[in-house]
């Protein structure tokens, strides 16, 4: 078996082969959603098991996770345009639709794009109920910032690439008391 497979370019590369030989992989340093397979068959990822949230997956959680603790009826996602991105906001939308009555409200940025105020200022004026920061942390603290700056109130989710001391100390002055 295969334990510990790092980053998303080593994960692409190598992926179909994993499968089709067969080799037991656990814990993958990735959350690419080429690594999410919900009906798995052998030779096609049934011995492919990641550990750490897959981002499809983990954008379902988020968008049950807004409707179920925030009463979400409308999330605002401002996603990345990159693979994390992509796959996030992908389940978010799967699980809106698979709840029903969920609308879902995106908007795109650039990874490690600078000026977000655009895409932070529709969802702002489209007045949702929660927001999701689906990007990675070249994009999150601007994001996060600019929420901040442009006066939300609504609570804010992102992925748990984010949950690092380094983005909460790039992050917390401006946002600390603005929003949750």
């Amino acid at each position: 078996s295969i334990v510990g497979h790092f980053g998303t370019p080593v994960v692409g590369a190598t992926l179909d082969d994993l499968k089709e030989i067969g080799i037991p992989s656990v814990y993958f340093a990735t959350g690419t959603g080429i690594l999410y397979n919900e009906n798995a068959t052998k030779g096609q990822g049934d011995n492919i098991f990641p550990v750490q949230p897959v981002y499809p997956m983990e954008g379902r959680i988020m968008a049950a996770w807004a409707k179920g603790e925030f009463k979400a009826d409308k999330i605002g996602v401002i996603y990345t345009n990159d693979d994390a991105g992509k796959d996030l906001v992908k389940g978010i939308e799967t699980e809106a639709k698979n709840m029903g009555g969920v609308e879902v409200i995106s908007e795109q940025v650039a990874p490690g794009a600078e000026d977000v105020s655009a895409a932070v200022t529709k969802i702002k004026n489209a007045d949702v109920d929660a927001i999701v920061i689906a990007g990675i942390q070249g994009t999150f603290p601007q994001i996060a910032k600019e929420l901040a700056k442009q006066g939300n109130t609504k609570p804010a989710i992102t992925t748990y690439v984010n949950v690092d001391k380094t983005m909460v100390e790039a992050v917390k002055a401006d946002v600390a008391g603005k929003f949750d």
